[in-house]
């Protein structure tokens, strides 16, 4: 006799013998006991679905416990509300699987109390009873591997957990690592966790059901096949996206010159960098594209040293090279935003067939406004060129002088 025909049995004999010679209609034994079957089936129901309601409350009420977790010290590595959370799952499941069996023992008594339907329900509950032994033993066969999977994915979450509160600290100041920059922990707390993830699946995966099978080969291959034909750039651009950050190339807030692109640095992401330009334009940059050529920071020193602004300009030598030295620096003092300190100062910076060379550099702390401040910059100084009688030049005005007047604005020139 199999195992199924043997629950049946049992089951029947259990019935017979508590329940075999109570009679309450003359409708025939299988309405009878139909009737009993049904009562029985519901006293025990409702305080069963009582019972796990009340279980279902009492872990709803554990995860508002500030005590109830798991953790080493001050680190919680499971908070309540996700203890709470498994201990409610597990609940569930065992209220279905209670229902499920009080279910199908009533509807066996029902079924066999009658002789047209005892084989029907034989029938059934012996095929119900041989598909869950298969089930049984396949899950049983798969716990040893699904509890490895469990333990891999707890120990991968909790260390995903564990550098976060590392990198949180170090962000906010509270450790520090020597050689380690604090902005570099929001970037580290991501790659780490992405890499801990991977490293999880990858330890993982052998233990799926299935693992060893063609179909999960054939996908497995199928994915890699799209991964390393599709995400070449995007993976380019991943690798130049980490490299930027770490080397510190620029920040959001920062005014760049990449190639010919200058403004002020929106985002700095993992696959492109945002920059919206003095004329109110987001232009994207690839990062692969942004770490192949030079990056300018014109805003790295500005408080400290500040950032520099610098003009040239051609004069004729038959002008002063110390009047030009007080015309640039009373400009460059009188401009709004340049700072004294460092003190603005010119350079001769060379002598070409007609004219004399200088450059001034002065320097200023609001590198944002850095354009706006270098065209005041540059006004000034024509005013102050302008109201001294010093004209600029530049070889095509001095190839066609003629002995006409300097180009001076009228309102300009001295008396």
């Amino acid at each position: 006799m199999d195992n199924a025909t043997k629950m049946i049995s049992a089951l029947y004999s259990f019935w017979d013998t508590h329940f075999g010679s109570v009679q309450l209609t003359s409708l025939g034994a299988g309405f009878d006991h139909s009737m009993i079957a049904t009562l029985v089936f519901l006293v025990i129901l409702l305080p069963l679905l009582a019972l796990f309601r009340r279980l279902r409350r009492h872990a709803a009420e554990l995860g508002e416990r500030p005590g109830f977790s798991i953790g080493v010290g001050e680190l919680t590595l499971v908070s309540p509300a996700e203890l709470s959370g498994v201990l409610q799952g597990v609940i569930r499941l065992l209220r279905i699987a209670a229902l499920v069996f009080l279910f199908f023992c009533w509807a066996a008594l029902i079924t066999g109390f009658f002789p047209a339907t005892r084989g029907l329900a034989t029938a059934s509950l012996r095929w119900l009873f041989s598909g869950a032994a298969g089930v049984g033993r396949t899950i049983l066969s798969w716990l040893p591997g699904l509890a490895t999977i469990l333990f891999i994915l707890f120990l991968t979450f909790q260390a995903m957990k564990l550098v976060s509160v590392i990198m949180q600290a170090v962000e906010r100041g509270r450790v520090s690592i020597p050689g380690f920059h604090a902005e570099w922990a929001g970037p580290t707390d991501k790659l780490a966790r992405f890499f801990l993830l991977a490293l999880g699946i990858v330890l993982g995966a052998p233990f799926l059901p299935g693992f060893d099978s063609p179909a999960f080969q054939g996908v497995t291959v199928f994915l890699g096949v799209l991964l390393s034909l599709g995400s070449t750039a995007a993976v380019a651009n991943v690798v130049a996206g980490v490299a930027l950050i770490y080397m510190r190339a620029c920040h959001p807030g920062d005014r760049v010159r990449i190639g010919d692109t200058e403004g002020i640095v929106m985002e700095t992401g993992l696959l492109v960098t945002r920059i919206r330009t003095q004329d109110n334009q987001v232009i994207t940059l690839p990062n692969g594209l942004v770490l192949s050529q030079p990056v300018i920071n014109l805003s790295a020193l500005a408080n400290e040293e500040g950032a520099g602004i610098s003009v040239e300009l051609t004069l004729a030598y038959d002008i002063d090279w110390r009047q030009v030295h007080e015309l640039l620096l009373a400009a460059a003092n009188g401009t709004e935003g340049v700072i004294r300190e460092p003190a603005p100062f010119v350079l001769q910076r060379g002598f070409s067939d007609i004219a004399a060379l200088y450059r001034l550099q002065a320097y200023t702390r609001d590198a944002t406004n850095l354009p706006r401040t270098h065209s005041t910059l540059r006004a000034n100084i024509l005013d102050a060129f302008n109201k001294a009688g010093v004209e600029i030049l530049c070889p095509a005005y001095e190839s066609s002088r003629d002995g006409t007047p300097p180009i001076i604005p009228p309102a300009r020139r001295p008396a």
